[in-house]
């Protein structure tokens, strides 16, 4: 049955597809917000798509960044309010450090990479 829906032409399954997704949106929260929300982040995955911006760390970041701003809370309640609980401690200064060598080391491969051959691959 599934394989019968691939023969449907490309334009009427992307209507269809595009159809559903708007009255999904829209039946949320009952909000055409959400709807041109939906819009909007469609035309950005299409530039990122068509830039060929991988977006499987954005699709990633997205489902990640409430879980990372929890924990960031409660840290902050646990401290109450100060930051130096971030990097003083010897796990989170040392989770740090290795994120921050990460950092370096790939922003400069990346700049010896566009020296070495003159553009970005």
């Amino acid at each position: 049955m599934w394989v019968q829906i691939l023969r449907i032409p490309y334009a009427y399954l992307m209507t269809a597809i595009l159809a559903f997704m708007m009255v999904g949106s829209y039946s949320d929260h009952n909000s055409v917000f959400m709807v041109g929300q939906t819009i909007f982040f469609g035309v950005l995955g299409y530039v990122f798509k068509k830039m060929d911006f991988p977006l499987a760390p954005v699709a990633l970041s997205f489902i990640l960044a409430p879980m990372i701003e929890k924990s960031l809370y409660r840290s902050l309640i646990m401290s109450q309010g100060d930051i130096s609980i971030l990097y003083t401690r010897p796990i989170s200064a040392t989770l740090l450090a290795i994120a921050a060598c990460s950092l370096i080391y790939f922003s400069t491969q990346k700049k010896a990479q566009v020296v070495r051959t003159g553009t970005v691959a």
